[in-house]
């Protein structure tokens, strides 16, 4: 009896034990690393090879991204796939898209208007798989009533060329905008965006990931109630540092006047340069610092000379000049200085100094309205070296006309007009020259 007992319990031992290894055989088998499908992170034995994927674009945090997107990392070395994986929530518990795919990048269509999106990637190889990436955001919002219009671009200038590595990106304030999105990127559909920065306002630094490249940028303002639409889409091609393109075959101008060192000069200031046989145009920049990193004006020209309205007063201005050829672009000149003398210094066209035409070879400039802030009336001078079509409007904040001061044929020589803001409240006002050669804009402010 007792050995009939002993085997009754010893069957039993042996039932539980399959009971017990069924179960994790089971589960082993559904735990084992499968290359060809989409896991959820807790399923997946991970290994030190290969690494984690790094996330690229959209970039972290980034607003208004289009419904349409393509989601773009870097190829990991011993990787043969990849997991990506889109959420709305970052612990990616309601994941509304996954896919396993051999490369970058994954295109992806999200299927809710207004909503942030959560995604992430994990490398696959022979040896199993890699732990998730750290998630990055990124945001579709309905750009209509917003509450406020997109910014006018300042500089630098749209077309600009030689505009050193790092800049400072500056557009006009938009009323009713609390916050601005600004992007750059290297192509014009900003498929490859290369800065998103929110910020309070202008300028924004941008520091180019690569010297002698054509970047593309645009701002969107974002009011109390919600984010309009981005405005219009400025280029810039940059030059390493303050070498520019350092192309052999062309040599920069030699600066004349005024002398380097040169101080108490007078407002305008006329900038004057070698022209030289193999160029068709120049490139001119003037900044408040050696460096050029903080540019205050930039032109592109067919010959010298040039004015300049000096924004401050007893200021120090650095300036330099760089040829253009046919394909080819000079190093820029060792760059020379000025200081401006007080405003006391008297400009032509105002008080104290007398109205005069310029030669037909000076290049049109919108100088500084004088004077300013003002109330309610103020000067405007421009220079218009040809005959041609020329309109000076002023604009509001938000890029709307609100008076047309002139439109019309214009011989060649110096224009002086005086505008009266008494129809005006206070604030700043954007004015404008137009012509068929050139584009001009400046701040001025009406003070009540």
């Amino acid at each position: 009896m007792s050995s009939l007992k002993q085997l009754v319990q010893a069957g039993h031992c042996l039932a539980l034990a399959i009971a017990l290894f069924v179960p994790q055989l089971s589960q082993a088998r559904i735990s084992a690393p499968d290359h060809r499908s989409a896991p959820s992170e807790g399923s997946v034995n991970f290994v030190d090879s290969p690494a984690v994927p790094t996330l690229l674009t959209p970039l972290n945090g980034a607003h208004s991204v289009p419904n349409a997107v393509a989601l773009r990392f870097a190829p990991v070395d011993g990787a043969d796939r990849y997991n990506v994986q889109v959420a709305t929530d970052a612990a990616f518990n309601t994941i509304v898209f996954q896919v396993n795919v051999p490369k970058s990048p994954v295109a992806f269509t999200a299927p809710f208007d207004n909503a942030t999106y959560f995604w992430r990637v994990q490398s696959m190889g022979v040896d199993g798989a890699s732990k998730f990436s750290a998630p990055f955001s990124f945001s579709l919002f309905a750009e209509d009533e917003c509450g406020t219009d997109p910014p006018m671009l300042l500089t630098p200038l749209n077309g600009a060329a030689g505009v050193p590595d790092a800049v400072n990106l500056r557009f006009a304030p938009a009323s009713g905008a609390v916050r601005y999105n600004v992007q750059v990127a290297t192509d014009p559909a900003f498929g490859n965006i290369v800065l998103a920065a929110n910020v309070p306002n202008s300028p924004v630094p941008f520091t180019a990931p690569s010297s002698n490249a054509t970047f593309y940028w645009h701002v969107q303002s974002v009011g109390a109630d919600g984010m309009c639409k981005y405005g219009a889409t400025w280029h810039f091609s940059t030059s390493p540092s303050t070498e520019g393109d350092v192309d052999g075959s062309i040599d920069p101008p030699e600066l004349w006047a005024p002398l380097n060192g040169t101080t108490d000069v007078p407002d305008p200031v006329q900038l004057i340069f070698s022209p030289m046989s193999s160029a068709v145009r120049y490139n001119l920049q003037v900044a408040t610092d050696a460096g050029f990193g903080e540019i205050v004006y930039m032109t592109n020209i067919p010959k010298p000379p040039v004015w300049f309205d000096t924004p401050f007063d007893n200021t120090t201005y650095y300036w330099r000049v760089q040829s253009v050829g046919g394909i080819e672009v000079s190093k820029f000149s060792a760059p020379w200085s000025f200081t401006s003398g007080g405003s006391g210094a008297a400009g032509p066209g105002f008080a104290g100094a007398p109205d005069r035409l310029i030669p037909n070879d000076t290049v049109r400039t919108l100088h500084k309205n004088f004077p300013d802030p003002f109330n309610p009336s103020t000067t405007i001078v421009f220079d218009n070296p040809e005959p041609g079509h020329v309109k000076l409007a002023v604009y509001d904040l938000l890029g709307r006309e609100v008076h047309r001061i002139e439109s019309r044929e214009l011989e060649a020589g110096r224009h002086v007009y005086r505008f009266d803001a008494s129809g005006l409240s206070s604030g700043s006002y954007l004015y404008r020259l137009e012509s068929s050669r050139v584009t001009e804009t400046r701040v001025m402010t009406v003070r009540k």
